[in-house]
């Protein structure tokens, strides 16, 4: 996935790569994140320069991955609402 968002063939997505592209990317990955959240990825998985390696891709989709995991398993009734007391939060946030 990376080297089909890498337009510029360095090996690694850039700022504007991955802001542009990385809505599109997790949407056909099954995984319907809002603009607050793809900011969030996007100061927690760029490095310094403003590019994302294939490691920290590969990374950033293996957590958002298990945290709809997590999420899905507790939503019992298929709502998209949870309800989790603060140790259940910390176990799905320490281990995700």
């Amino acid at each position: 996935m990376v080297a089909v968002m890498d337009s510029d063939t360095t090996g690694k997505l850039a700022f504007k790569e991955f802001n542009s592209e990385l809505p599109g990317a997790f949407e056909a990955a099954g995984f319907p994140l809002n603009e607050h959240l793809y900011n969030m990825i996007i100061r927690c998985y760029l490095e310094e320069g403003g590019n994302m390696d294939f490691d920290n891709f590969i990374s950033c989709l293996v957590r958002v991955d298990a945290m709809f995991r997590a999420f899905k398993s507790l939503d019992k009734d298929g709502t998209g609402q949870i309800q989790v007391n603060i140790q259940e939060w910390l176990q799905l946030t320490m281990y995700s």
